[in-house]
């Protein structure tokens, strides 16, 4: 059976009068749009979001400078209108620092999460869990991937598919179980990641 899984990443809900020299209104209601055509087109069974939803976190900027969140902003004015009934997850890039409560309360799920369809298993990594913090801007930091969350998930879907999401791999920076992990394990087919702002597909073999 064939799945309709939709990702998109690097959305960046602002407050920025401009971004990439558009305004943030006129952006977000495009991205909304589109979204909402491809579901129209063809009905989605799940959406993905790794990361970057916002500017939260931004040239030494938090939101508890500014009194508010334009990541809580995007979930509640945009968000909100993607199609009913289809499963949403939003994972946390380097502009959402946000500790994992205050993570749970904006997009209602955790920072690291995963979602079944069928006999694929979708696994949302939390590359910046070691930068959380309230009152400081460190988007420059990086994580690890979390290896007892990953092999935790293998171990409860043994036959399924397994596809990587976060919102940057930065393979230099892994572990070598996890860059093994990828090589060998056969129901790993994929890692999709954001962050560059561009498209760029590679074959690892």
């Amino acid at each position: 059976m064939a799945y309709r899984i939709l990702i998109t990443s690097d959305i960046h809900c602002t407050d920025l009068e401009t971004w990439y020299g558009v305004s943030n209104e006129e952006r977000m209601e495009h991205w909304l749009r589109s979204v909402l055509e491809e579901h129209a087109r063809q009905p989605l069974d799940l959406i993905l979001i790794p990361g970057d939803i916002s500017l939260d976190y931004h040239e030494g900027k938090t939101p508890f400078d500014k009194g508010y969140s334009t990541a809580w902003q995007f979930m509640k004015q945009y968000a909100a209108r993607l199609p009913e009934g289809v499963p949403v997850l939003v994972g946390a890039g380097n502009h959402e620092q946000f500790p994992e409560e205050t993570w749970r309360k904006i997009t209602g799920n955790p920072r690291q999460c995963y979602a079944v369809v069928g006999n694929h298993t979708f696994i949302m990594l939390d590359g910046f869990r070691e930068a959380l913090g309230t009152t400081y801007d460190c988007t420059d930091a990086y994580s690890p991937a979390d290896m007892t969350y990953i092999r935790q998930l293998l171990d409860a879907y043994p036959g399924n598919h397994v596809w990587l999401l976060a919102h940057w791999f930065e393979p230099e920076l892994e572990s070598e179980e996890f860059r093994g992990l990828v090589a060998r394990e056969p129901r790993i087919k994929g890692l999709f990641e954001g962050h560059s702002h561009e498209h760029q597909l590679i074959f690892l073999g």
